[in-house]
């Protein structure tokens, strides 16, 4: 259910705005802005990371005496709305938001039915995680719950044959699916058939059956895909390890990782690591290559460097204290 409030310079207005925000219920209805007021120019928006949350600012040359914040969309993809009435903008309509998985459309409004013009602003998918508003002068300044980063979602697990993957459809308890990735990497979901699933991600698969669904069977559907057992990548951690073997992997995983849940290092264990790559899993030119990793260095305060991340399978190879150096290519 959209919702909405107008405010003005009063800081006291802003901060009750942000109380009932955070809780999820706008009480006071919209106001919309009179035409006897200033225009002003927003000259830039800067998104900068504050601790946990995410600062959205918005500068603009004058006082910003009145903004209007309004909800758009359904619940699980709800924009957040900021119309600045009487106000341009000579700010580049591509906001950098660096990392962060926030789109921001910046767009003149002419005037309509109550209504003058002016520019609004949407960030797109973030209405439900404003922590706070402030304005001060010609600064209007929002903090939100950061959205995903993109150099998360680059890393999220992708989907391989064998894996058991948990499909629910909302309300709709007879597509509740478990179904396994066949080795040609593909599901077979209820009504609309084959969902290619292999090197995807949850959400790309959710997102395609959404979208097939809705198209004409369901009227907004809501989906949700988790992996149910990881069966198709892994590593072979051994040697001089508390528990040797196989360990699938669930997502990015990195050398100290793999140890760590092979249970650590032995009392045996020596100076040294070997990672051997598997050849199919590299390009060409590093078929089959080997990392030695002095384990001295991989846990000092300056082995960030060399605990890197593992390729689906890799065999980690913890050498023995009495093991006869591996000779270097």
């Amino acid at each position: 259910m959209k919702s909405s409030i107008t405010n003005s310079v009063s800081l006291l207005a802003a901060i009750a705005w942000s109380l009932m925000a955070a809780q999820g219920a706008l009480a006071t209805p919209a106001v919309e802005p009179s035409a006897s007021s200033g225009s002003g120019t927003l000259q830039s928006i800067v998104v900068a990371a504050e601790g946990r949350l995410l600062r959205v600012r918005m500068i603009a040359a004058g006082p910003i005496l009145r903004y209007t914040l309004s909800r758009q969309g359904p619940p699980e993809k709800r924009d957040l709305v900021l119309r600045l009435p009487g106000f341009t903008s000579t700010n580049s309509t591509r906001i950098d938001t660096a990392d962060y998985l926030l789109p921001v459309d910046l767009a003149a409004e002419e005037t309509t039915a109550g209504r003058e013009a002016g520019i609004k602003v949407v960030l797109g998918d973030v209405g439900d995680s404003l922590v706070s508003v402030g304005q001060d002068g010609a600064e209007l300044s929002l903090v939100i719950i950061p959205p995903a980063k993109k150099s998360d979602v680059a890393d999220a697990y992708r989907i391989g044959a064998n894996d058991s993957l948990q499909v629910d459809v909302f309300g709709h308890e007879d597509l509740n699916k478990t179904l396994k990735v066949s080795p040609r990497g593909l599901i077979n979901f209820p009504l609309i058939g084959n969902v290619r699933a292999e090197g995807r991600s949850v959400d790309d698969v959710a997102a395609e059956i959404t979208e097939r669904l809705s198209k004409d069977f369901l009227q907004d559907p809501h989906v949700t895909v988790s992996v149910w057992e990881y069966l198709s990548q892994w590593v072979n951690v051994i040697g001089e390890v508390a528990h040797p073997g196989r360990y699938y992997l669930t997502g990015a995983t990195t050398l100290i990782d793999a140890i760590s849940q092979a249970g650590g290092l032995a009392a045996g264990a020596g100076s040294e690591i070997l990672i051997t790559r598997r050849a199919e899993e590299v390009d060409p030119a590093s078929a089959g290559e080997v990392f030695h990793v002095e384990i001295k260095a991989l846990f000092s305060s300056e082995g960030g460097k060399l605990n890197q991340r593992l390729r689906p399978g890799d065999i980690v190879n913890i050498l023995a204290a009495e093991s006869p150096r591996a000779a270097r290519p």
